[in-house]
């Protein structure tokens, strides 16, 4: 899916609070979540700490579990040093415009 393990995680985080805040997050969502963590970001104590919490709250309030969730991938992405974040902005395919962007009425 992509080559950036932060992306990977913060992509199936963020799914998998979103999953939770509708309701609708299964006991196989929280199983691929651990394993996105443990496959993109082993190392990294705060995405450990957020999925534990996340994995221990979602059974008994899922929608809670989720705000919570979302609101700690945010602070996660935004606390992650400035060279990954560079990496991360810089690895984004550039915005291209479709032939009807371009039209001069459009503008």
């Amino acid at each position: 899916m992509t080559q950036s393990p932060v992306i990977d995680f913060g992509l199936n985080a963020l799914a998998t609070a979103y999953s939770a805040r509708a309701g609708r997050c299964s006991a196989w969502d929280v199983v691929r979540l651990q394993a996105a963590a443990l496959r993109s970001v082993p190392s990294d104590p705060a995405a450990r700490d957020m999925v534990l919490l996340f994995s221990g709250v979602v059974r008994t309030d899922a929608i809670a579990a989720g705000e919570a969730l979302t609101q700690a991938v945010y602070a996660w992405l935004d606390s992650l040093p400035v060279t990954i974040r560079h990496d991360i902005e810089a690895s984004a395919p550039p915005a291209t415009l479709f032939a009807w962007q371009n039209r001069a009425d459009l503008r």
